[in-house]
């Protein structure tokens, strides 16, 4: 199946994590929309914390393929940490949640930034 990729920048605000979500309904409609709601979930945590943690302007894309890969690019160099909140911490728990509902995940240092990703078998609720 031919792959394709969608991409968008984004300035560091809150609202911007809806239209993170708004972008991937542009994805194929052979996507089984199960898929594109664990994207929704995957690329709303990882906007979250690049709002958060980088405070910096980001870029969503998304590559379709044999496999959906989400990446978030912002300007911050350091590295995504995955925490162990206690159940009374009010936050921390992003990265467990993209852990959660992707398949494989990690990030890559780039000159000036970084990029965190996900990726899901596009089998995996077709």
């Amino acid at each position: 199946m031919e792959g394709g990729t969608l991409s968008a920048r984004f300035a560091p605000m809150t609202e911007n994590v809806v239209e993170a979500r708004r972008l991937l309904r542009s994805l194929p409609p052979l996507i089984a929309p199960a898929t594109i709601a664990d994207l929704e979930v995957i690329v709303s945590e990882l906007a979250s914390n690049a709002i958060t943690h980088a405070r910096t302007p980001f870029e969503v894309r998304v590559r379709t393929g044999d496999t959906v890969r989400i990446e978030v690019i912002d300007g911050s160099p350091m590295p995504p940490e995955m925490r162990r909140p206690s159940y009374a911490d009010p936050s921390g728990r992003g990265l467990l949640i993209v852990d959660a509902y992707s398949d494989d995940w990690g990030y890559d240092l780039l000159p000036g930034g970084k990029v965190v990703w996900a990726q899901l078998s596009r089998r995996r609720h077709e």
